[in-house]
């Protein structure tokens, strides 16, 4: 918890006066290199503290959409170095954010994640390996490599040195940290330069910075281990020492018979007991290279396999290499390339609500990435609803998808496409449903294809209906759209299947067709179905306007069947082919009493009349007496 661990800088003591300072000394363009096995020159270099490839983290998980911020100097190394960074300082107006006073626009807080990540680049170093240089300037003088170094006589405390390391392709910057001086001669006999390679105490103050930032853990947990170490051995006084030639017992009573907190080393290893000397010994380091205990803790620990029922722990990666399994408190992401590729997890949607979630192809901390598949499962309102679907983004209601498949526990499913819906069988195609399909253009129902309470297959449109029913042997109706009337046609033509091929038992007709037709009886009527229309107008009439009557609606011509008759309709076709048959019967008797009146000789078949001209007289001239 030191001045410079909690807000950085550096301090200049300078007797009884100590500052702080933004930074101490200056660059003077001095340049050494670095070079293995020179006599007076030490260089030891921390190649795995550098950080290449930042993760910047807002305030509750806000990541940015591409991820990752890159150093200038990612390339000088083989492999990006990654690490998630922190600011819990950025926050966005988001979710439930949004109206917090200290959050800021998401793209603004974008652009602050950022400016941070390049920042640790360019003020902190964090792409620069720790290190720490020591010359000697006594031993190096009597080396050839003595001109490349004594210009190092000429910088001061705290100023920049660049340290080439040509062999790695990189520079580093350090600072002069130690001397020591000749003040006769006016020179230095050493010096150190270094960017502050961690020594223990550094490394505390970091694992302090961690437990602070830690929320959900009381302390480090590799300090409280420390502490209840020291804590029993501090005060483990008062045992019983017994040495052997063969072995060396620690116990808490000097018989060996009575004690029972026994500690035993020998040949074989050292291990403890709390039940006497002869065990069992639940705690020991063995000769074959076992440990055994409850509870292990370190800072590192390494090996090629970990066995054991249950692994507790923060974060979980299974290798350093770009592609690796990353398994970080509930969340879980396979990397290829450094890209997430699966995700599994939970993200918050618009509502707070958890929502577990799978995706391929992205993640889900706080963007989603165009073109992963997400498969989903959250609670709608009070139902539990999920999903499967490609997304194209996201705003502040939660995931937009370019074509998705919902279900919820109601047993609603919806198949949702930004643009097509091809479905494609090369065998059958089934449909079931059990009350009616119906089908929209976006919100506006067009029609429903259903079956009606009597058994009628119904295609319903907003003014009509089309109605299969065995009622009309099997006639194809067109009905109101209520189906409570009948409903007319409009076509440019109507063919009627006629063909031989079709008919059987052809015979000419055996009755009189002009009889009949005479006997049909021609009424002029109003549909039932335009009498609401006319109730409208007459509704709507003002005062003072004509008196609104059956004129005002269509009027029809035809023929009207009683009500107790069982068929409820008249066939066209036959209708008018009885009309032919009545119009050439009436013809037939007409030519036959012309005949009777005045003989005519046709040449061919009367049914061929009209191709024989008749002879008619010459008119006759009335001569008028004067």
């Amino acid at each position: 918890n030191s001045f410079v661990n909690r807000w950085g800088g550096e301090l200049k003591r300078d007797n009884f006066d100590v500052k702080m300072l933004l930074n101490r000394g200056m660059d003077r363009g001095v340049v050494i290199r670095h070079k293995k096995d020179l006599l007076g020159y030490e260089g030891n270099v921390d190649w795995k503290s550098p950080i290449t490839r930042i993760m910047p983290q807002g305030f509750d998980g806000l990541f940015l959409p591409e991820k990752y911020v890159d150093s200038p100097l990612i390339n000088k190394y083989p492999h990006p170095k990654i690490k998630v960074v922190e600011f819990k300082h950025i926050k966005a107006a988001i979710g439930e954010n949004a109206d917090d006073e200290d959050a800021v626009p998401l793209e603004e807080a974008y652009r602050l994640l950022r400016q941070a990540a390049k920042d640790m680049f360019a003020i902190q170093k964090v792409d620069q390996p720790k290190a720490n240089y020591n010359v000697k300037f006594q031993e190096l003088s009597q080396t050839e490599e003595y001109k490349n170094y004594k210009h190092l006589q000429s910088v001061y405390v705290a100023d920049t040195v660049t340290v080439e390391h040509q062999e790695d392709g990189i520079d580093i910057k350090a600072k002069v940290i130690a001397y020591k001086y000749d003040p006769i001669k006016k020179e230095y006999l050493d010096i150190t330069i270094g960017n502050f390679k961690e020594s223990f105490t550094d490394v505390s103050g970091r694992v302090d910075l961690v437990q602070e930032e830690l929320s959900n853990m009381p302390g480090s947990i590799l300090d409280a281990a420390k502490a209840n170490a020291t804590s029993l051995i501090n005060s483990g006084f008062g045992g019983h020492v017994r040495v052997y030639p063969d072995r060396i017992l620690i116990m808490d009573t000097k018989d060996e018979k009575s004690a029972k907190k026994v500690w035993q080393w020998n040949l074989n290893g050292l291990g403890y007991s709390s039940t006497g000397v002869n065990g069992p010994y639940g705690t020991a380091i063995t000769s074959d290279g076992r440990i055994v205990a409850d509870f292990i803790t370190a800072g590192t620990l390494s090996g090629n396999l970990v066995q054991g029922g249950e692994i507790t722990g923060a974060t979980l990666r299974t290798s350093d290499s770009v592609n690796y399994v990353n398994i970080s408190k509930q969340f879980i992401r396979l990397y290829e390339s450094s890209k997430t590729r699966v995700f599994v997890g939970y993200y918050k949607n618009s509502r707070n609500e958890i929502q577990p979630t799978l995706i391929l192809g992205g993640d889900s901390d706080s963007t989603g990435a165009n073109g992963a598949i997400m498969v989903y499962q959250f609670s709608d309102t009070s139902v539990k609803s999920g999903g499967i679907g490609i997304t194209k983004g996201l705003e502040g209601n939660g995931y937009l998808n370019a074509a998705s498949l919902y279900f919820s526990q109601t047993g609603n499913a919806m198949l949702d496409a930004d643009k097509t819906i091809v479905l494609n069988a090369q065998s059958d195609m089934r449909f079931k449903v059990k009350d009616q399909f119906r089908f929209y253009r976006n919100d506006n129902w067009i029609a429903s294809i259903g079956v009606s309470s009597g058994g009628d297959t119904d295609i319903v449109l907003p003014n009509a209906m089309i109605r299969n029913s065995s009622y009309e042997n099997g006639y194809i109706q067109i009905k109101t759209a209520l189906g409570s009337y009948y409903h007319g046609i409009i076509a440019s033509d109507f063919k009627v299947s006629s063909k031989e091929t079709y008919k059987t038992n052809i015979r000419p007709i055996a009755f009189s067709a002009l009889e009949k037709v005479m006997e049909w009886e021609i009424k002029q009527y109003n549909l039932k179905n335009d009498i609401p229309k006319l109730y409208e107008m007459r509704m709507n009439r003002k005062e003072g306007e004509p008196t609104i009557t059956t004129d005002a609606i269509p009027t029809h011509y035809g023929l009207v069947i009683p009500k107790e008759a069982e068929e409820n309709g008249v066939g066209l076709y036959g209708m008018l082919s009885q009309l032919t048959s009545a119009f050439q019967e009436y013809v037939m008797k007409t030519d036959a009493r012309l005949e009777g009146l005045e003989p005519l000789k046709p040449k061919g078949n009367i049914k061929n009349r009209n191709r024989v001209k008749r002879q008619r007289r010459p008119p006759r001239h009335v001569k008028r007496s004067s």
